[in-house]
């Protein structure tokens, strides 16, 4: 993660991934969101996660 924010490179990862990202104002790696029946998504939440599954491989 230290070679991509040195770059200015950032990645996109699925809901799976779980690491070490936890600035929240310049994050490196991008996931998607999950929303459930008590946490519902908000409609840019939901936006976000359509752009991500199109970019999806």
């Amino acid at each position: 993660m230290a070679h991509l924010q040195a770059a200015g490179l950032g990645a996109l990862a699925d809901l799976g991934f779980r690491g070490l990202d936890n600035d929240i104002l310049a994050p490196v790696i991008v996931t998607g969101y999950t929303g459930s029946r008590t946490h519902k998504l908000t409609p840019g939440q939901k936006e976000a996660k359509r752009v991500l599954a199109v970019v999806h491989i």
